[in-house]
């Protein structure tokens, strides 16, 4: 009987221990290939390259219900800024709560950069 208990013992303490429960989840990479990190200005870029990044603009009857939409083209927002809730680590995992400041040119300040 001691054998046994023994052996439920060591089974027990091998799952527990060998857990990937524990293990920190993996940090995101840009297209570049480089950490993604928190408090920092990214640009979004879609998949496709066909239409632009995000930008901010009325959705409802009200003037100042914004809504999230896609740009037609990269010129015209884009920009965001992560937050994460736990602000300690400054690197961003799989599964990380964020806020997701949206930060966005004027379309008549935009136009500027048309020209150029």
């Amino acid at each position: 009987m001691n054998k046994v208990s023994l052996f439920i013992l060591l089974y027990v303490f091998a799952i527990f221990t060998s857990s990937n429960s524990a293990s920190e989840s993996d940090m995101i990479l840009d297209i570049n290939g480089k950490i993604l990190r928190t408090h920092t200005t990214y640009f979004l870029v879609p998949v496709n390259h066909k239409y632009g990044g995000i930008s901010l603009e009325t959705t409802g009857n009200e003037k100042w219900q914004l809504g999230v939409i896609q740009e037609i083209y990269n010129l015209h927002g884009g920009s965001m800024a992560l937050f994460p809730l736990n602000p300690k680590k400054g690197v961003i995992r799989v599964s990380t709560d964020l806020n997701i400041a949206i930060l966005f040119i004027a379309k008549s300040f935009a136009k500027i950069f048309e020209f150029i």
